[in-house]
């Protein structure tokens, strides 16, 4: 299961974890603050394929 998600996500998680270092973490918490339910779900439906047509 790791490798399936180090396969599938890892390297976009890796470029999040260095936007974050870059930004600090007072920003990236402000930031996540900002984040709406529509945000939430249309990252989901990118994740999953659901815009994929």
């Amino acid at each position: 299961m790791r490798a399936t998600w180090s396969r599938d996500r890892g390297e976009a998680h890796a470029r999040l974890e260095d936007l974050k270092a870059k930004l600090g973490e007072g920003i990236w918490r402000q930031a996540l603050a900002r984040v709406t339910d529509a945000d939430r779900t249309l990252i989901a439906d990118l994740l999953t394929g659901e815009l994929d047509t």
